[in-house]
């Protein structure tokens, strides 16, 4: 228990540290734009009633943590790095009460440095539903081995929680129920820990349903977009390689979009060595729960194939991660009697990629082969650079400053691409509108590095 303890208090640690180091995503700043919609401890407390074209969970999140540590960086992000934090526990957990202690560890340290959940998981997005998606999962299996009224509404709860911050975990409640008929009996889905496990679902998905149905959503407005916008995403019939990217990111860019993304999916080794272990566990791993997770898993995996724009994107099927780190922990926990440094040689294999994304600049993530032209990589890093001459209503260099005015890490970075501006693009501008331009980011350099103004 102390080493999965270690290794969940690292994983969090990981994730507040990238959390004042990185400088913001768009969709980060959009979602910025509805937390500050939100209002905690106020004398008319309010909660926004949708999201950045998604459900209001995360606008919550980050209001929370707003509340927590003020409106910057840490603040914004603190709701998914904590959320992030209880994926990876979650995820230990359940590969614990399916196949040991042992793979228990080895799944929460898979997760804690996962390319794609460290830098997904300190974001200020709805990828957090992650962690509900894990926690639904664990709460099914022990409801399914040890039923109780409790149980039931819990996963209610995980479902629904889930459901409201990213419309994705909708996609596991059939299978939910088919998992939970089989092993309790099809009399149980009638009974009342399901009426109960159902009603605490609705009633917290209503919440986005209500917004939906109550025509605010606009397909011309991005941050109105609602359910029917994501659905009509979908694709059904055609093919695609978007959900094979999210363990091969090179392949995105070659093959999927054609575009340099700003997420960090997986580089091959660790891509291939998850994938990998999954298929040996088909061999080696028994149960109708481990069953569950491996038609969970790759129907999902298949779902986003078939089911997405050709040229969609990698995260659409991030939610494969949960149930194919536990069975890959599962199989290298078999492993370990006959050959005890593997595992730990798998994971260092999976850990030394994820650490660049502490040296990563310009939200821009190498690819491992296959690099795009430089043109390709300059043209993207300096639109990463410049987010802020879109969102000039944020004062940035209060964004990475900690309570008190302290520099975050991120402010150097802040302070860097307002040098590359004021060198760069700015000098095309005309005459007159150059000089009020430049006397703006020299005033923005000075407060960026001096903190003064703060």
């Amino acid at each position: 228990m102390k080493a999965f303890v270690a290794v969940v208090a690292a994983a969090f640690a990981l994730r507040l540290a990238l959390s004042a180091l990185t400088l913001p995503l768009l969709d980060e700043l959009n979602w910025m734009r509805v937390v500050d919609r939100a209002r905690i401890g106020a004398t008319a407390p309010s909660l926004p009633a949708h999201g950045d074209q998604h459900p209001p969970g995360q606008a919550w999140w980050g209001a929370i943590g707003v509340a927590a540590a003020g409106r910057n960086l840490v603040g914004y992000r603190l709701g998914s790095v904590v959320l992030g934090t209880v994926a990876v526990a979650a995820t230990g957990l359940l590969a614990w009460e399916l196949f040991g202690a042992a793979a228990g560890v080895l799944a929460a340290a898979l997760l804690a440095v996962n390319e794609y959940h460290l830098d997904a998981s300190h974001r200020c997005t709805e990828k957090s539903y992650l962690a509900f998606a894990a926690l639904a999962l664990l709460l099914l299996v022990r409801l399914a081995r040890a039923p109780s009224i409790r149980r039931w509404v819990a996963v209610g709860e995980a479902f629904g929680l889930g459901a409201l911050t990213k419309q994705t975990l909708l996609l596991w409640t059939a299978p939910a129920a088919l998992f939970i008929g089989l092993r309790l009996g099809w009399k149980a889905l009638r009974g009342r820990g399901a009426l109960l496990a159902t009603a605490t679902f609705l009633v917290l998905i209503s919440i986005d349903l209500v917004w939906n149905l109550g025509g605010t959503a606009s397909p011309a407005d991005p941050a109105a977009r609602g359910l029917a916008y994501q659905l009509g995403r979908l694709s059904l019939g055609s093919w695609s390689w978007g959900p094979a990217a999210l363990f091969l990111r090179p392949l995105n860019y070659w093959r999927v979009e054609g575009a340099i993304s700003e997420y960090a999916s997986m580089t091959t080794i660790p891509g291939l060595i998850l994938l990998g272990s999954v298929l040996a566990g088909a061999f080696v791993l028994k149960g109708p729960e481990t069953r569950f997770l491996q038609g969970l898993g790759a129907g999902t995996l298949l779902f986003f194939c078939v089911g997405s724009d050709p040229r969609g994107e990698f995260w659409w099927a991030d939610l494969v991660l949960i149930p194919f780190v536990a069975l890959a922990a599962g199989a290298w926990a078999r492993l370990t009697p006959r050959a005890p440094a593997l595992p730990a040689a798998l994971l260092l294999a999976c850990a030394l990629p994820a650490a660049r994304l502490f040296a990563d600049q310009d939200n821009y993530h190498p690819l491992d082969w296959g690099e795009p032209s430089p043109f390709a990589v300059e043209k993207f890093t300096s639109s990463q650079r410049l987010l802020f001459l879109g969102f000039r209503e944020r004062d940035f260099a209060s964004l990475t400053s900690w309570p008190g005015g302290a520099a975050m890490p991120a402010r150097a970075r802040h302070a860097r691409a307002l040098r590359s501006y004021r060198d760069g693009p700015l000098a095309s501008l005309p005459a007159a509108e150059r000089e009020r331009e430049r006397r703006w980011v020299d005033r923005q350099i000075v407060k960026a590095e001096t903190g003064a103004g703060l």
